[in-house]
């Protein structure tokens, strides 16, 4: 009622083709639009227009000629940033798009591709981007039609190089088609609404502090929007007007004329952040049953030879770990396969792997264990021990590349051995493995005629595959999943765990066992941990072993165990096809007597959540685009974090069960890790000091892919009455962050010993 506005149609002298899911921006006064779908026939363009506000001219941007421009897209975002316009995402209904474009409007309206560094946002649309001082913020969006990401990106415009803050508080659900919109004057951004697809549309408004990355939600007084996306927000002030938008009205979605008036209190907004770190790639803190840890990448110097290496630490806590007071464990990288993403035949996709039945992972393990022979002495008993024996024989024709020769020569090995009823055969005398005597073969009952056929048609041809094998060994884990309901029913856990007497250091980092560090039994794959490798995790287990409450699991059964809203493990899963893999670790040549184990013609590897999942996938195919096109900017593709993976090759002793590698993507390379432990230092009336270095001291070219931003700059000491650590942390803050962490825990044990 305060003032009069009144729409008017420009009149322009040209045409300009209809379009929706554009982005529009304001350049100096006029209006600059890109991008967008403009029907079947047109589609998607890739060109923009200008409009005078003054004469009412309408300018078109001519592509012609142009080497260097964005392809056609629509749902990107545009914002204007340093005297350039910024362009980010996108899709055309078939690919989505991470790549950032700068349009240079003060020098002849030129496009050019930035080559950007760091931890790069993959493929999405429907995000938001604001622009505060030199850096741009990149938050939410869509990846396809179901992936809604909630990480927020920031782009530093002066070295172009992308990062993953270290925030706190809570930060909003994943969503798109939100509004964002920064207050002048402010280091607050504040966020409206959107959508996870049709059933969650939110009306909730979020701030994010540039300065101290803290996450709020806003407690808002007065009537709130309906829940709602696709709408508009603009800030003016400390005031936000918010227009339109898609919202459910009388249960159906309809479009919205509505205007609402956002007034925020900045000073309240603004006051009594707490600063605390959020777990990172560098510097990771867990929580959990009351114990607090850190762990992360750090360089270590040789006390007597005074060289530096790249060793990943822990700080462990005493209580429910196994392990008497608090202490710093540090583990050594060992290569356990080195990737080459640079192949041209090299393919990344999401995949569905079966997961192993405990008793597979239990009788994956040594045949020197006691469990094991027990278990398989019950198993000849019942005549049943075939089943075992031809799942785990199956598993090793992943070994092979299928079609080839060996392939199908083990092929036929398993065949005769497990399937073949027809013995003896005048036709299949040429055969592979025809010695055997008439009544000697195992025979597996559960396994129909028809798959048994077919297995034995696509040998003859030459065209088997592992997918033929898949059904057999699915019929024989059924049986055996019977066999093992009776087994685990029929022992105590106690007798399983005491039995095993040979196992004398932890599965995973291998650390001794003693009377400070005790065993740890995961209740799922039998498998025996220290505390801090098992992980707080407790779930409850299925019904084949026993009605009981929450039982302690390693980290890998708790992804495997814990279902999402689809009832789906929360272990997402992909594939690598296609590599090339170097002569390291695992695949190194030996020069016993033994043959080199070959590389595998696949890997899978898991991490928790499709979210996560999606970001490494879209990483690796980034990096594997720039390695193949030859350009430097591949080397910039970084990406690190715990993995669970499938194990690479099966040869002796060694578990098909999934197992926890840190893997680090640097470059056009893709390595995993195992991290072996090397020593540790019991924190007993120990001491920190901090100080640093002029110029980085690190030369290790052995560990050059270790992630490492500033060499030894940021060093700090720990040591107690014997020993002593001597680190270096990438950046001030990560420093800071471990000497409280280490302060915190000190004050922690001085009140223990005061109250005992």
């Amino acid at each position: 009622q305060k003032f009069k506005a009144e729409w008017l149609q420009p009149s322009m002298q040209m045409r300009i083709k209809n379009r929706v899911g554009h982005q529009a921006v304001n350049v100096e006064g006029d209006m600059y639009v890109f991008g967008g779908w403009a029907g079947k026939t047109d589609k998607y363009l890739n060109f923009g227009f200008l409009f005078d506000m003054k004469s009412q001219q309408l300018m078109v941007e001519d592509t012609a000629g142009k080497k260097e421009k964005p392809k056609g897209r629509r749902d990107h975002t545009l914002t204007l940033l340093n005297g350039k316009i910024y362009l980010f995402g996108g899709w055309n209904c078939v690919e989505s798009y991470n790549d950032l474009w700068t349009l240079d409007f003060k020098n002849k309206w030129r496009w050019s591709q930035v080559n950007m560094v760091g931890n790069i946002p993959g493929p999405r649309r429907g995000h938001s981007a604001t622009a505060i001082g030199t850096k741009l913020y990149i938050f939410g969006g869509i990846y396809g039609y179901t992936r809604f990401f909630n990480e927020l990106y920031c782009l530093d415009t002066k070295t172009m190089e992308w990062q993953i803050p270290e925030v706190t508080g809570n930060p909003p659900s994943p969503r798109a088609w939100h509004s964002a919109c920064a207050l002048a004057g402010t280091p607050l951004i504040i966020f409206i609404g959107g959508s996870a697809g049709r059933e969650n549309f939110y009306n909730d408004v979020y701030s994010f502090n540039t300065k101290t990355n803290h996450w709020r939600r806003m407690d808002i007084s007065g009537a709130a929007p309906t829940p709602r996306c696709s709408h508009t927000a603009v800030s003016r002030g400390s005031m936000i007007y918010v227009f339109g938008g898609l919202s459910w009205q009388s249960s159906q979605l309809r479009p919205s004329s509505e205007m609402y008036l956002l007034s925020i209190n900045i000073e309240a907004a603004t006051a009594g952040e707490r600063v605390e770190a959020r777990p990172s790639s560098q510097s990771m803190k867990h929580s959990g049953g009351g114990d607090q840890w850190l762990e992360g990448w750090k360089a270590v110097q040789h006390l007597r030879k005074g060289t530096w290496m790249r060793s990943y630490f822990k700080i462990t806590p005493g209580d429910g770990s196994g392990e008497r007071g608090v202490s710093i464990r540090r583990h050594d990288p060992q290569i356990l396969a080195e990737i080459d993403l640079g192949t041209p035949t090299l393919q990344v996709e999401n995949s569905n792997e079966h997961l192993e039945h405990p008793l597979v992972m239990l009788l994956s393990q040594s045949k020197a264990s006691p469990r094991v022979q027990e278990y398989l002495k019950e198993s000849e008993k019942n005549l049943t021990d075939e089943y075992p024996e031809f799942y785990l024989a199956v598993e090793e024709l992943e070994r092979y590349k299928p079609g080839t020769k060996e392939f199908l020569s083990e092929s036929q090995k398993v065949y005769n051995k497990f399937l073949r009823l027809d013995w003896p055969d005048q036709e299949d005398t040429e055969l592979e493995g025809t010695d055997k005597k008439a009544g000697d073969e195992k025979t597996l009952t559960n396994v129909s005629k028809r798959d048994r056929d077919k297995i034995k048609k696509f040998l003859k041809s030459g065209k088997l595959e592992m997918k033929h094998w898949r059904k057999p060994q699915r019929s024989a884990l059924m049986t055996m999943r019977d066999h093992l309901r009776d087994f685990l029913q029929n022992k105590q856990v106690r007798d399983l765990i005491s039995c095993d007497k040979n196992q004398r250091a932890c599965t995973q980092c291998a650390i001794k066992f003693d009377n400070k560090i005790k065993k740890k039994l995961c209740m799922y794959c039998l498998g025996v941990f220290c505390g801090s490798c098992l992980g707080n995790s407790k779930v409850s287990l299925p019904t084949p072993y026993k009605n009981s409450v929450s039982v302690p699991v390693c980290r890998v059964c708790n992804a495997i165990l814990n279902k999402e809203n689809n009832d789906k493990p929360s272990l997402a899963t992909f594939c690598i096809t296609g590599f090339e893999t170097r002569k390291s670790g695992l695949f190194e040549e030996v020069k016993a007597k033994d043959k080199c184990v070959e590389p595998p013609a696949r890997i899978a590897l898991g991490v928790v959540g499709e979210t996560e999942r999606d970001l490494w996938v879209e990483a690796i195919r980034s990096a594997s685009v720039t390695a193949e096109e030859g350009e430097e900017g591949g080397k910039n593709v970084h990406r690190e974090g715990w993995v669970m993976c499938k194990p690479l090759c099966l040869k002796k002793n060694l578990p098909v069960v999934w197992t926890r590698k840190y893997a680090i993507l640097d470059g056009k390379f893709l390595r995993l890790l195992d991290l072996k432990f090397n020593e540790s230092l019991p924190l007993v009336q120990w001491e920190v000091h901090s100080f640093n270095t002029i110029e980085p001291t690190m030369k290790d070219t052995e560990l050059s892919y270790m992630p490492s931003k500033s060499g030894c700059a940021y060093q700090f000491s720990v040591s107690n009455r014997n020993s002593m650590f001597k680190l270096a942390a990438d950046t001030a803050e990560e420093r800071l962050q471990w000497i409280k962490m280490l302060q915190t825990w000190s004050s922690q044990e001085k009140k223990v010993n005061k109250n005992s």
